[in-house]
């Protein structure tokens, strides 16, 4: 499979907007966030080093091929967008199964989501 059948589309959710908001305005973050960032800042500082990365990295979640691996999904990214992939996590959805109005079963395709952590100050530039 070459880098396009892999990439389906990248999924703007309402979750991946919010923490790109995050990620430009040290401002705009959550309780939680902020109460996770001050247990960080408390640890020693080898170990603050290894978590303090995760606010500072972008993450973009993408609709993928349901037959790509979690290498070949960071290959594609690389090759499409020209960006360094840190790290690739991946879940199979599934969708509901049911009725809407007719009398034959509604039955969506599955669909898989990988999040894909990109190097710390990496972006892709979307719309």
């Amino acid at each position: 499979m070459n880098a396009t059948d892999i990439i389906k589309s990248l999924h703007l959710g309402e979750k991946s907007l919010v923490s790109r908001d995050l990620f430009n305005s040290s401002n705009r973050r959550t309780q939680g966030m902020a109460a996770k960032k001050k247990r960080v800042e408390a640890l020693k500082p080898d170990d603050r080093k290894k978590l303090k990365n995760q606010f500072n990295q972008p993450k973009y979640t993408f609709i993928v091929d349901r037959r790509a691996n979690k290498h070949q999904i960071g290959m594609a990214v690389h090759e499409l967008y020209k960006v360094v992939v840190v790290a690739v996590n991946t879940l199979n959805g599934t969708t509901k199964r049911g009725r809407k109005l007719t009398k034959f079963p509604r039955a969506p395709r599955d669909y898989k989501k990988a999040v894909v952590t990109l190097r710390e100050g990496e972006r892709i530039e979307t719309i």
